[in-house]
């Protein structure tokens, strides 16, 4: 019989190593929570099946590449090495370009990214239990995420240096969806 820690190492290890398990669609109660309070004109990270918004930017636009300037935008990065580029571009979005950058990231508190850019630079709200995702392209494969989660609010014109708040809740989900 397997202990609980090596199966959920066996859970993480075929969630992440799933085809597309990279693209974790947005849960919709958590976007509609968000937008109802940040008003978002973007959708920087999604594709045609997981859209949030009607304006957004996919593979084929670079949302790393494109200008996010003076726009509100919603983030959902693809959960990969690549973190650490799209934490950088919200910072640098919001310091630089005036875009308010809102993310919703896996709470990976060890890593670099986490520490250099979101802590000292972003409001972060704690999400209470594990979100429940749909994986891959198609959005068709429904379970809870293996890892617990937050986001991250990078606001225009944030002095470089930090000035971040915590929350240890999102103030408006009693239960996780």
């Amino acid at each position: 019989m397997a202990s609980a820690a090596a199966t959920h190492a066996t859970r993480w290890k075929v969630a992440t190593l799933l085809p597309g398990a990279v693209e974790w669609a947005t849960p919709p109660a958590i976007y509609a929570a968000l937008d109802q309070e940040f008003k978002f004109t973007l959708d920087a990270a999604a594709a045609d099946f997981n859209a949030q918004h009607v304006r957004y930017f996919d593979r084929d636009t670079d949302a790393l590449t494109a200008s996010w300037a003076g726009e509100r935008v919603f983030c959902n990065p693809p959960y990969g090495k690549g973190m650490t580029l799209w934490v950088r571009k919200a910072l640098l979005e919001a310091t630089e370009h005036g875009a308010l950058v809102v993310m919703l990231l896996p709470a990976r508190t060890d890593t670099s990214w986490f520490h250099e850019v979101v802590l000292p630079h972003a409001e972060i709200r704690f999400i209470r239990g594990r979100l429940s995702y749909t994986l891959g392209a198609p959005a068709t494969r429904r379970g809870r995420a293996p890892f617990a989660s937050f986001v991250a609010v990078f606001r225009p014109g944030l002095k470089l240096g930090g000035n971040g708040k915590r929350q240890l809740l999102f103030p408006f989900l009693s239960k996780v969806p």
